[in-house]
């Protein structure tokens, strides 16, 4: 069976590069002794001397390369976004860094013909901050539509379950909503802008006939609580996200009194942590996610790691045996 692989778009050219593709040959034999800055800076500079005609034509048509490229990476980001497309953004973010740290170190004198490559270099950089700036834009509207199928299949799932109907719409969106969230990058914009938590507590929050929602759906909302590692937000901000949630609710309920057995998503894992029909691992998992974000709060003299679920086994027979 064959694997077809996929790769992103390739990135969309100015209108200078254009004219450069186009007369390359010429350009290369009149500038041919010249070093790359010199070449570049003449190269811009016949650009200029165009008529106004011929360069609205390159422009045109890099603006037009600009859209097709847009629109073929946000359907790419849609299927790929948490593979190739998040370590180009990251390995580009590390390579200006890199060259901004070493411009700042050169303590060399600067020769006359070095400040030409400096001013290319620096457009460079403002241009890939652009470009990465533009990726992150995409990435976040497809998260921030995300979210709202996610408000969608919840609400849809509580109206099935009040016509005694199988709840399935959250089931049939987890796969997307695995690949989506398991992103670390962007999990604090999902927080303070999207109000991540809040869409997680209406995935767990259990049905109007008081069932817990299916098990799948609440072990990967446990492992997504598990990666925002939440304990190592500073105090204050850990403190407000559960505020905001609670008053959240509050709202809620004001707008929808039949949604009076909503909690905010602190009282909501708390509430899952002592549920009678929530497993022995998820309940141990929900009891350290609380101790961890009181620790947090606190300011202990020690923090908890969360253990994996053998760690949770082990403690748990422990415990079994010691209360025998």
């Amino acid at each position: 069976m064959s694997v077809r692989f996929t790769i992103p778009p390739k990135r969309s050219i100015s209108g200078i590069t254009l004219f450069l593709e186009a007369n390359y040959d010429n350009l290369h034999k009149e500038f041919n002794d010249l070093q790359m800055s010199e070449f570049k800076a003449k190269v811009k500079s016949r650009f200029k001397i165009l008529s106004k005609d011929n360069r609205d034509i390159y422009k045109k048509n890099a603006k037009i390369m600009k859209e097709k490229y847009y629109k073929d990476l946000k359907n790419y980001l849609v299927k790929h976004l948490n593979n190739q497309v998040i370590k180009e953004i990251e390995l580009t973010r590390e390579k200006i860094i890199k060259i901004s740290n070493k411009r700042e170190k050169k303590e060399n004198p600067v020769e006359e013909n070095s400040s030409l490559n400096r001013d290319f270099s620096l457009k460079e950089i403002l241009l890939k901050r652009r470009i990465i700036l533009k990726k992150s834009l995409i990435i976040k509207e497809v998260l921030g539509n995300l979210l709202e199928k996610m408000k969608e299949a919840a609400e849809l799932d509580r109206n099935l379950n009040l016509k005694s109907l199988p709840a399935v719409k959250k089931v049939v969106l987890l796969k997307e909503v695995k690949q989506y969230l398991y992103i670390i990058h962007y999990h604090q914009y999902l927080i303070e802008q999207l109000h991540l938590l809040d869409v997680i507590r209406d995935w767990l929050t259990p049905l109007p006939d008081k069932s817990l929602p299916e098990l799948t759906i609440r072990e990967e909302m446990y492992k997504i609580i598990e990666l925002l590692r939440l304990e190592q937000y500073p105090a204050q901000d850990l403190r407000d996200y559960l505020l905001i949630s609670n008053e959240r609710v509050q709202i809620l309920q004001k707008k929808d009194p039949s949604k009076y057995e909503f909690k905010s998503f602190g009282k909501l894992i708390k509430h899952l942590c002592k549920h009678p029909k929530e497993t022995r691992i998820n309940r141990l998992k929900l009891r350290n996610f609380i101790l961890n974000w009181a620790c947090s709060i606190v300011g202990p003299k020690y923090k908890l790691s969360a253990p994996n679920s053998k760690e949770i086994l082990k403690r748990y027979n422990a415990l079994k045996n010691f209360f025998k």
